[in-house]
């Protein structure tokens, strides 16, 4: 639905360009958008957060890994697409600190 209501809000555009050319166009406000539900946010509760770090075997370098990155986005919110762009560079070890360039 929202690719549908973006197309249509171009389109809408459009047609407002068009009549400010003297174009004879359709009304652009005829042009309704799709009515979407809002978005349901659900949040793991506590015992589903300590089941999942629970599962990993820290004691490999695979499960250190992923106990690195759950506890990464777990703590800060990243998205995936932001933290697999992460790079060393971005990594301040003196203050701790790293940067992310997302949305």
């Amino acid at each position: 639905m929202k690719t549908a209501n973006a197309y249509m809000i171009t389109f809408r555009s459009f047609l407002k360009f068009c009549r400010k050319q003297g174009l004879e166009s359709v009304d652009p406000t005829s042009i309704d958008l799709i009515k979407q539900r809002d978005r349901e946010v659900t949040f793991l509760s506590t015992e589903e957060i300590d089941r999942l770090f629970a599962v990993i075997d820290t004691e490999t370098i695979q499960g250190k890994r992923d106990a690195a990155i759950i506890e990464c986005i777990y703590s800060t919110g990243l998205r995936i697409s932001e933290l697999t762009a992460l790079d060393r560079n971005n990594i301040n070890l003196d203050t701790q600190e790293f940067s992310v360039r997302g949305k």
